[in-house]
């Protein structure tokens, strides 16, 4: 019986991930409105019961990116963690931030930028794999170190960076992605670790 459990569990988690990449396939195709529930059915052999049961909406699909985000940033965090300084460690973690959005493009990116704004999935994830907690944590390590100054606080400091990355991001968007996001991201980016390097 267990046996069977699992086989049903591992095939159905196996559907959920087939609807998932074939929606961003869809939508990296053919612009987030202009894909509907019935075309991923239909592209992955699935009744829109199986879809519904997997996921609530299509909007599921990009909080879905959204959340694999923050983790995928979170494991390269890991990975750097013990390699570079931690303003290093908080421009690396930038630059991975904008290449990812580039990467997604632009139809995907107003999508998460239209779910952050409306607010109702908590940016995603929470708890140790927020984005802010990682920032949050590598500022107080930076002020520890003497790299980064101590009389700014560290809410503050993890404020304009966000602000930072989420307005370009959201800029990038309205302007119909018509600059390299990763080389204005970074270089905006590297002139506010000007104003709070020590």
């Amino acid at each position: 019986m267990n046996e069977q459990l699992t086989k049903r569990k591992i095939q159905a988690e196996g559907t959920k991930r087939r609807i998932y990449e074939t929606s961003i396939y869809l939508i990296k195709q053919n612009g987030y409105n202009n894909v509907s529930i019935d075309e991923i059915c239909m592209k992955c052999g699935i009744t829109k019961g199986a879809f519904y049961h997997h996921f609530n909406s299509k909007e599921d699909i990009i909080v879905g990116i959204g959340t694999d985000m923050n983790y995928d940033m979170q494991d390269y965090y890991e990975n750097i963690l013990y390699e570079k300084d931690n303003i290093s460690k908080i421009l690396a973690l930038t630059k991975y931030y904008f290449k990812f959005i580039s990467a997604i493009g632009l139809d995907i990116s107003r999508q998460l930028n239209k779910i952050i704004v409306d607010g109702k999935h908590g940016y995603f994830i929470s708890g140790d794999k927020n984005i802010e907690k990682i920032l949050w944590d590598s500022i107080i390590a930076g002020q520890k170190s003497g790299e980064i100054k101590k009389h700014l606080s560290v809410e503050n400091i993890t404020f304009f960076i966000h602000s930072l990355v989420l307005g370009i991001s959201m800029d990038w968007c309205a302007n119909e992605g018509d600059y390299d996001i990763e080389e204005k991201g970074c270089k905006a980016f590297c002139e506010l670790i000007s104003i709070i390097k020590a």
